[in-house]
């Protein structure tokens, strides 16, 4: 048993070193006291005691055996540091869906701000790629029998960028600001004790405190759109009206924000001082190591400018191109083209201002969508579908309820609904990004549609950024955009549903509030899925959003760069250069 106990030992302590060479710096110089460490004379052999139950009759006698093993040698151990060694190194440039507005995501809702925040903020639980909640920041916790307590204790080594240590002060300022917006956080506020709902334990443990038994409080701080990103806790006290600003960029993660050339480019380099976690990397959970020196998201307007930069190398990959260049990607040999499924081209409709603030109007629009013209503006039919499901077809909650208000390609009717509304020939005002290659076309064939109904349209020229900076604003009608099944998988993370600031004019419907409680209290999917189903016939019949398609988002990328999946968005974290 000496003899296995020291075999294990010395397997130990070349799993460290090894972790320990993975922490180097951007030229990751193998430390001589590590090599010290890990050489030896020769390959080393030990026996490994084995039991084994052996049936003889009816009884079980115990054999005992003994195995083989061989641990590395010592030219084994430094080809694996030599190959860990050459990942590192390079900087990454990727073009950004749209123009970035903020790096804020208690502020902005933006898919990019998401994205981009993602690899310099962390959260106390992340999602890996089957979208499961994993501890990322959190070490341990705890539940009380009852469920109405939850403990959680940080990890020891979480630093912020500045080198002060991240402290239950700061999740617990992060959560009030995360409250105080994000939808499924809202949904847990509702949860909580009203006097003392969120505590400090210590310096390194906070809890939950809940009214009534509550089972989400792990996953709900995984969710990555609008997500609790762990800021310094006098920088969360900021209005999560208000950006914090880029100076206030200070996370904990294992990139740090270098610099914003504002309109032109956003640069994060490595953060050296950040202890990644122990288990393998798993899109957000899992050790986020960061491979090269700098990632640059570059805002390129012209959508056959990134194609063409890509294919140059001028550009390592583009963040959800033009669906029109598929094929041609799909056949070049140094180019590797990524997609996510499940992405829904949406109509959000401002319901508070004059006229969408009529039902009539907003019934007017639904009834001469024709979905196969809006879909089919994006690109090869094999990228999309139509779809009734107002969360995703496809998707566990898909369900066809109200299906006779979907795709009614009804002019006819969306006209009399108009008159009847008494808005015939009135204007209205629609927000369509130019610089958006999977929303831009959208915004043509709405302007179509609604002008042979007999409405007027106003739609300006303007960027992404712009369109964001108007939603909590009073300016428009109504927007194109999307929504990805990882941000709004259900009611819960519904923003609409949620009566979420800056979406559908801040829509609050007290039916849709109780149905969304009623599905997260559900005990069986057919509980669960007849609150969909009273959902869903309230979109119809209210139309704050209108839902269009289906589509996949493509994310092609050169070939030297390694280990890129898209399970949900793409990180830039354990993905490297091999050229």
């Amino acid at each position: 048993m000496r003899r296995y106990s020291l075999g294990l030992m010395v397997v130990g302590a070349l799993s460290l070193a090894l972790v320990a060479l993975a922490a180097c710096t951007s030229e990751k110089e193998v430390p001589v006291e590590v090599i010290k460490e890990i050489i030896v004379e020769k390959e080393v052999v030990v026996e490994k005691v084995v039991i084994k139950e052996v049936p003889v009759e009816k009884e079980v006698v115990k054999e005992v055996v003994l195995e083989k093993v061989v641990l590395a040698t010592p030219e084994k151990v430094l080809a694996s540091v030599a190959t860990e060694q050459q990942k590192y190194g390079g900087i990454f440039k990727v073009t950004s869906q749209g123009s970035v507005k903020s790096m804020d995501p208690y502020f902005a809702p933006a898919y990019v701000t998401t994205d981009t925040s993602q690899h310099w903020l962390e959260s106390p639980f992340a999602w890996d790629s089957a979208q499961t909640a994993q501890p990322q920041m959190v070490e341990s916790w705890n539940i009380s029998s009852d469920s109405k307590v939850w403990s959680f204790t940080l990890r020891d080594d979480l630093m912020f960028h500045d080198g002060t240590p991240v402290t239950s002060d700061d999740v617990i300022a992060s959560a009030a600001r995360w409250m105080a917006k994000q939808p499924s956080a809202k949904f847990l506020k509702e949860f909580l004790q009203e006097d003392g709902g969120v505590v400090k334990e210590d310096d390194r443990t906070y809890s939950f405190h809940f009214a009534e038994p509550f089972g989400a409080a792990a996953d709900i701080q995984a969710v990555p759109h609008r997500y609790l990103g762990v800021l310094k806790a006098a920088i969360a006290a900021t209005p999560h009206t208000k950006d914090i600003g880029v100076d206030n960029y200070i996370g904990s993660g294992s990139w740090k924000v270098k610099g914003w050339e504002v309109g032109n480019r956003i640069i994060l380099e490595r953060n050296e001082a950040y202890v990644p976690r122990s288990e393998p990397g798993n899109f957000l959970a899992g050790a986020q190591i960061a491979y090269f020196d700098e990632l640059h998201w570059l805002e390129i307007p012209s959508e056959e400018t990134k194609i063409a930069g890509l294919k140059t190398g001028e550009f390592d990959m583009v963040d959800g191109a033009a669906l029109d260049f598929f094929d041609g990607l799909v056949a070049d040999p140094n180019i590797n083209v990524a997609k996510y499924p499940f992405h829904q081209s949406v109509i959000q409709i401002h319901v508070a201002v004059a006229p969408t603030d009529n039902v009539l109007v907003r019934r007017s629009i639904l009834a001469g969508i024709n979905a196969e013209d809006y879909m089919g503006s994006l690109g090869p039919p094999a990228l999309w579908k139509t779809c009734v499901a107002v969360y995703y077809c496809g998707s566990p909650l898909e369900t066809d309820i109200g299906k006779e208000f979907y795709d009614q390609n009804d002019i006819a009717k969306a006209t009399a609904l108009m008159k009847e509304a008494g808005a015939e020939g009135a204007t209205l005002s629609v927000m369509n990004p130019a610089d958006y290659a999977t929303i831009a076309p959208l915004g043509l064939v709405l302007k179509a549609q609604l002008e042979a109904t007999g409405y007027s349209v106003d739609m300006p020229g303007m960027d992404w950024a712009t369109l964001v900076s108007k939603l909590p604003t009073d300016e428009y009608n109504m927007f194109t955009t999307w929504w990805a099944h990882w941000a709004g998988d259900g009611p819960i993370t519904d923003n609409v549903v949620a009566g979420t600031t800056g979406y559908a004019g801040n829509y609050v419907n007290d039916d849709m509030l109780s149905f969304r409680r009623n599905f997260a209290l559900a005990k069986t999917q057919a509980e669960k899925m007849s609150w969909i189903e009273k959902i869903q016939l309230k979109y119809f019949d209210d139309i704050p959003r209108i839902w269009l398609g289906q589509f996949s988002n493509i994310f092609p990328h050169r070939t030297y760069v390694k280990n890129m999946t898209v399970p949900a968005m793409p990180i830039y974290h354990n993905v490297w250069f091999e050229k």
